[in-house]
């Protein structure tokens, strides 16, 4: 029991900070009341095809469910639960699933301390909320991590398996081609080592034959979650098109778009992940003193898995300078590299560094000091990721548009469409209210590309920059307006000052004006 009491501490800490950050009611962003939407549509509707509630996106007549397989998962949370509640439950639960995998990912590298390592992800204020996020990223790091695992090792089956359920869970599944190459790489730099008097073409003619049936058996698991599919074959040229518009393309410097999907910088990613990261430079720092030392060869096993962590998290990272959002992937993989350049250098620490730093803190008082320190600041440290990590924009809440949508419900007839000033908030007004239409939500990149026009006229009406808000009766022909007052407060002044609208709902954080 006493050896797996540091993990179970760990573990109990992760859940706290889990249960603290779901506790509160309001979300962080709107999309967790879009997936709340889907599992009851799924629940009570099945597949559906289309999406008529966002009238003014490609997904309106063209709607692939990129989520099905968490939306599937989340059917019994929203049915045992009210629909929110059981969103917050079941962010907490997959959030400790996606640690638990980083967990045995690190008991399978034969990391030290696993549960320490871990406790440095968990560090990372970026990375918890992302875990946190009552949506399907927790869910999509764990299976990644699975099938990390299944592709070092040369699990046939498991890789198939893993491939077909990421498919099925998440449309970021194309990391499978990256995490496949890293893999290659790994593989022909050790081939390289081991055959430095063989050309380069029979390394790589020695990782092809020895990875070729990993390699087929990962497409395989993706042509199974591609084609058992209700949305083939149209989920193929969907996720072609979307990943490469969202996640490619990135229109974030054509027009406002999600938060995560805009870069930041090396010092953004240090000041969220300070610990894991100056643990990882230490790591790499002590590596390059075993390596002067160092007289047995490691394991090709180990360096491989070292090899391949280390390619994916510098990926990675890559990738999280061009968007944010990245970090959910390069924390986890930083960690597994960090882990894995721990289990060479700890030997020589033992060895060589720690009966000096035994000698230094003799000093029993001092031996204590030093422990509350780092357990103070450790802990201060902790409290400040959480809240760092915990919803930042207040009125992502039920309570605060269910007056908005009350009305329209009792006064606008069914299917008319209701014009809002955000893309994002929509998901709100369709969650409470599936008997009207809005604009756009999920991403406005599916409005700006399928209706240019009419999102240059929207666009420029919300903004204030175009006064004529008499547009939103005559070319949207739409009767009423949902206001967030989060955004710019020049389009309502434009909507007050044209006499064209009554105030309905004036106070709070979400106005409501109807048209006279």
């Amino acid at each position: 029991m006493r050896r797996f009491l540091p993990a179970i501490l760990v573990f109990a800490a992760i859940a706290a900070m889990l249960i603290v950050i779901e506790a509160r009611p309001q979300f962080p962003d709107p999309d967790s009341f879009y997936h709340a939407k889907m599992a009851l549509i799924v629940r009570d509707q099945g597949f559906i095809h289309q999406l008529p509630w966002l009238q003014y996106t490609v997904l309106a007549t063209d709607y692939v469910d990129y989520h099905l397989g968490y939306h599937l998962l989340l059917v019994p949370f929203v049915t045992l639960f009210d629909p929110l509640v059981g969103m917050k439950v079941s962010a907490g639960l997959f959030g400790l699933i996606a640690f638990y995998a980083l967990y045995r990912f690190l008991k399978w590298m034969k990391a030290p301390h696993p549960e320490i390592l871990v406790g440095l992800a968990v560090l990372s204020s970026s990375f918890l909320h992302r875990m946190s996020l009552p949506r399907a990223p927790a869910l999509s790091v764990a299976i990644l991590l699975w099938c990390t695992y299944a592709l070092i090792d040369r699990r046939p089956w498991m890789i198939t398996a893993s491939a077909a359920v990421y498919v099925w869970f998440y449309y970021g599944w194309p990391l499978l081609i990256p995490l496949t190459m890293a893999v290659l790489v790994a593989d022909l730099m050790l081939a390289r080592l081991e055959e430095q008097k063989m050309s380069f073409w029979h390394s790589l003619s020695s990782v092809a034959r020895r990875q070729r049936r990993s390699i087929g058996q990962l497409l395989l698991g993706v042509v199974i979650g591609l084609v058992v599919n209700p949305y083939f074959p149209n989920n193929i040229f969907a996720t072609a098109r979307d990943v490469f518009k969202l996640a490619v393309v990135n229109y974030h410097q054509v027009i406002p778009v999600g938060m995560e999907w805009y870069p930041t910088t090396p010092e953004d990613f240090l000041v969220a992940s300070p610990f894991l990261v100056v643990f990882f430079a230490i790591s790499c720092a002590l590596l390059l003193a075993v390596a002067a030392t160092q007289k047995e060869v490691p394991r090709r096993a180990q360096m491989f898995s070292l090899f391949t962590v280390m390619l994916l998290s510098g990926g990675f990272f890559v990738l999280t300078l061009k968007s944010n959002r990245f970090i959910e992937y390069a924390v986890p993989f930083l960690t597994l590299a960090a882990g894995g350049l721990f289990t060479f250098w700890l030997p020589f620490f033992n060895r060589e560094l720690l009966p000096g730093l035994r000698k230094w803190f003799s000093w029993r008082p001092g031996k204590w000091l030093v422990s509350g320190v780092v357990v103070l600041a450790v802990a201060s440290f902790a409290l400040t990721e959480v809240k760092n990590a915990l919803p930042n924009k207040q009125h992502f809440t039920e309570s605060a548009f269910a007056p908005v949508t009350e009305w329209i419900k009792q006064n606008i007839p069914q299917g008319e469409l209701v014009f809002h000033n955000g893309w994002d908030f929509s998901l709100i007004l369709f969650y409470l209210d599936d008997s009207h239409r809005y604009l756009v939500g999920l991403d406005p990149t599916y409005m700006y590309d399928a209706f240019r026009s009419d999102y240059d006229i929207w666009s420029d009406l919300v903004t204030g920059k175009d006064a004529d808000v008499g547009k939103i009766i005559t070319y949207f022909q739409s009767q009423v307006v949902v206001i967030d007052t989060r955004l710019t407060t020049d389009f309502e002044k434009n909507i007050q000052a044209s006499g064209l609208f009554d105030a309905v709902i004036a106070d709070g954080p979400v106005h409501l004006y109807s048209a006279k």
